[in-house]
């Protein structure tokens, strides 16, 4: 393992114990952004209002988590809800304006 390989690794494990996402971009040396998790990373411990996490939040907005559970967005223009509790991947994406449950 390279000394590059071994930062890596080491930030990438602070990382998750802290609760943020980085953004790794392969080039010379390691690249690394900071952004809020947008989920937890561990057993289904979602605080109540966190949005799930999926592709979705790139082609919709105004998403929330309602009634602890129900995550509603509008997406392509369409107001959207779906039932986070039945959806056991907890990964959602935009079907066509739809939220649906994984990933298509």
């Amino acid at each position: 393992m390279n000394m590059n390989t071994c930062k890596l690794a080491i930030v990438l494990s602070l990382a998750l114990l802290s609760g943020v996402v980085l953004a790794v971009e392969k080039s010379e040396g390691i690249s690394l952004s900071q952004r809020p998790a947008p989920l937890l990373l561990a057993t289904g411990d979602r605080p109540e209002d966190a949005l799930p996490g999926g592709s979705y939040v790139k082609s919709c907005n105004s998403c929330k988590v309602q009634s602890g559970h129900w995550l509603t967005c509008i997406c392509d223009g369409n107001k959207t809800s779906i039932d986070i509790d039945k959806c056991p991947s907890e990964t959602f994406s935009n079907d066509h304006g739809n939220l649906h449950c994984g990933e298509i």
